[in-house]
């Protein structure tokens, strides 16, 4: 009878101590650790929009010319030198680049920034930059604002969201800690991924500079449309 009411995989909570409950073996489950379909959008995004903006704004596949040539043609007074495009976009895709690897690693994939502060938004971040590629390359200038404004409007939903998500984890852990259920020291991994911690760079940032040169680009195609369309 008392090995039927005894087990050792039961714990007895006391008042004022916090149990954690974990399986067996540790770690969570199996299926926990496994990439979701926001971990695979990210990644399948990252190189469909790396492939095309290659292909159109370098190789000139989309109405044969690049970018660079095409920035030269429609030349206003906010226009910037071509040269900087160049340096500009390789520090995103190269960022973006180690956002959309770090995400597939069991470290980052589950962490709330890349599940709640992104989640399938980044994917449609790079259909709307792949179609301002394209619509851009041609030519087709109308389509082409409304894409990159699309394209704004995703960058900046992404900041929003991993924003509201660092003002929860800080919210929880400064409730925890008042508690008393952990102490600052008890603290392992920061979900917040402030800078200059790694993770900042891999998680938020990439965000933070492709929307910062969105932003200007926006009202520069706009301008392009006034002076030439």
């Amino acid at each position: 009878m008392t090995g039927l009411l005894t087990s050792p995989e039961v714990e007895v909570a006391t008042p004022g101590k916090r149990t954690d409950v974990k399986s067996k073996g540790g770690g969570g489950s199996k299926a926990s650790t496994k990439a979701n379909i926001n971990n695979l959008l990210n990644i399948l995004g990252y190189f469909l929009s790396l492939v095309t903006s290659y292909l159109g704004g370098v190789a000139g596949w989309f109405g044969g010319v690049s970018n660079s040539e095409l920035s030269s043609k429609y030349q206003t007074l906010i226009t910037p030198n071509a040269s900087y495009f160049q340096y500009i976009w390789a520090i995103i895709f190269l960022f973006e680049g180690f956002f959309a690897i770090a995400q597939l690693l069991p470290k980052y994939r589950e962490q709330p920034l890349v599940q709640r502060g992104v989640g399938s938004v980044y994917f449609l971040a790079c259909a709307s930059q792949t179609a301002w590629t394209i619509t851009f390359g041609y030519g087709i200038m109308t389509a082409a604002v409304i894409a990159m404004f699309a394209l704004l409007v995703a960058l900046l939903a992404i900041l929003k969201r991993q924003w509201t998500v660092v003002a929860e984890e800080k919210k929880k852990t400064l409730t925890s800690i008042r508690l008393g259920e952990t102490t600052a020291e008890e603290i392992v991994e920061d979900l917040t991924a402030g800078p200059p911690r790694l993770s900042y760079w891999l998680l938020r940032f990439p965000f933070a500079v492709h929307a910062g040169w969105i932003a200007p680009a926006t009202p520069l195609m706009l301008s392009v449309i006034l002076v030439y369309q």
